[in-house]
């Protein structure tokens, strides 16, 4: 197994979700919860026909005390909107609608209106390149055309998170050295967008021994043009520094310092850098790992850091998402692969909502459009044989076999990387709604379970001890 062990974990787990409808039977009933509390925290939302998650499609925040009290979610117009069990909201069509919350004897209502977008962005510009130090921050300069257009917010991803990550208002900040490239588009659903390059150099000044510690800058101020300092400790000074002047540390470290900067740089110019919460993992008798993983906060994710710097993420929203197809399947809707695969293609998704995913498919084709944080994949699904192969355009592709939930995980790729041989997968969900899947392959296995959040992924030793992991969060 190569070194994206953890990548193809994920990847696997998620086309199942996609393709194999084996579902448990339903929880056991319970005893009612009695509500003491519901708030929720807005009272009006406005949502545009067509555009993308976020704007036009939103999830209800709602607290309800205790927890474990049961919420319903009621519209009073389905043409205009609709509502899932767990409260995401859908724009169908222009027009005003209300939805009634219930838990209990306790009730809210919520204000829905769905705007038209008469007039769809046609050009969206943004700085073209950019170059940030590691540690600073800098906003993206962008605009729409036309100026009268109906919705001008945009969305911004980085597709290098550990080396710039970006905010919804356009704002980079520099996480280490090295390119990345940040996607501005429009969330009107018109596709368009802009692309910026950019480059995060350097490091804190006050890291770097030539500053604090190099004895060409504290002892020596009459270095001769020729003179070189042990690389160990400071770079090569340039060869062209005049006796009485400052020398310029090597192009590789980059910071000049200037006649009139005292020598050593205090520690208070540092840069603090943000906290990091490294989840500890149980070890247990066997010696594998567990990393128990607390629901997250909308918005939010886990770090998975392996082998030779891979790094993998855990989001909410891909939890939420695997919960939210499960609830859509039942027992009886049981089918291997291929026949999962044939019924996918087989039915239309008119902007369906699974999670925070939104999938557009004509009936009969096999190619359907995922969006998912105002970004657009292209998901194709196919019958081949006695195997079904899906792929997710430039993020994975893959063969599954079997049926049940147990299946055979082959000709698996991330990205650019291949993986060898074949990935053994079984799916089971429990009586109480845990969704459990594990991947097995030449260097042991990986689990991942999910309740109500929750998320479990235990490694085999043998796997810890090959790659090495870190969750942070």
């Amino acid at each position: 197994m190569r070194s994206k062990t953890i990548k193809k974990a994920i990847a696997t787990v998620a086309a199942a979700a996609m393709v194999i409808t084996s579902i448990v039977p339903a929880a056991p009933a319970q005893a009612a919860v009695k509500a003491k509390k519901l708030t929720v925290k807005t009272k009006k939302i406005v949502l545009y026909k067509g555009a993308a998650a976020g704007y036009g499609s939103k999830q209800l925040k709602v607290t309800v005390k205790p927890k474990k009290a049961k919420v319903t979610y009621k519209i009073n117009k389905k043409k205009v909107a609709s509502v899932s069990k767990k409260g995401l909201v859908k724009a169908k069509k222009p027009g005003n609608a209300k939805i009634t919350i219930k838990s209990g004897s306790k009730k809210v209502v919520v204000k829905v209106v769905v705007k038209k977008i008469k007039k769809k962005v046609t050009k969206v510009t943004a700085t073209k390149n950019i170059t940030v130090n590691v540690g600073a921050k800098q906003k993206i300069k962008t605009s729409v055309k036309p100026k009268k257009a109906t919705l001008k917010a945009l969305a911004f991803t980085s597709n290098a998170k550990k080396i710039a990550k970006v905010n919804a208002k356009g704002v980079i900040t520099g996480i280490k050295a090295g390119n990345a490239k940040i996607t501005v588009k429009a969330v009107d659903g018109s596709k368009k967008k802009a692309t910026v390059a950019v480059l995060v150099t350097g490091a804190a000044i006050a890291s770097n021994p030539a500053i604090t510690t190099g004895p060409s800058v504290t002892t020596a101020p009459t270095v001769a043009p020729t003179a070189t300092v042990a690389p160990t400790t400071v770079p090569t000074v340039a060869p062209t520094a005049a006796p009485t002047e400052t020398p310029v540390v090597s192009p590789s470290t980059s910071p000049v310092v200037s006649p009139s900067t005292s020598p050593v740089v205090s520690p208070s110019t540092e840069p603090t850098a943000a906290p990091v919460e490294t989840i500890a993992p149980v070890v247990k008798d066997n010696g594998d790992l567990s990393y128990n993983l607390p629901a997250l906060a909308e918005g939010s994710s886990y770090k998975v850091s392996f082998g030779e710097g891979n790094d993998a993420e855990i989001t909410a929203g891909a939890v939420a998402a695997i919960e939210t197809i499960r609830d859509r399947f039942e027992a009886s809707a049981q089918k291997d692969a291929v026949k999962a695969a044939e019924s996918f293609v087989t039915k239309a998704y008119d902007k369906k909502a699974f999670g925070g995913f939104v999938v557009n498919k004509e009936a009969g084709k096999d190619t359907a459009v995922v969006s998912y944080n105002g970004k657009d994949y292209n998901l194709t699904v196919k019958a081949d044989g006695d195997v079904a192969k899906v792929a997710v355009e430039g993020e994975f592709s893959l063969t599954v076999k079997g049926a049940n939930g147990s299946y055979t995980v082959s000709d698996l790729k991330v990205g650019s990387v291949e993986g060898n041989g074949a990935y053994a997968a079984t799916v089971a969900v429990a009586e109480d709604g845990t969704v459990t899947a594990t991947i097995t392959g030449a260097a042991g296995a990986c689990t991942v379970t999910v309740q109500n959040g929750n998320v479990t992924l235990d490694i085999a030793k043998a796997v810890q001890e090959k790659y090495g992991f870190v969750i942070s969060k």
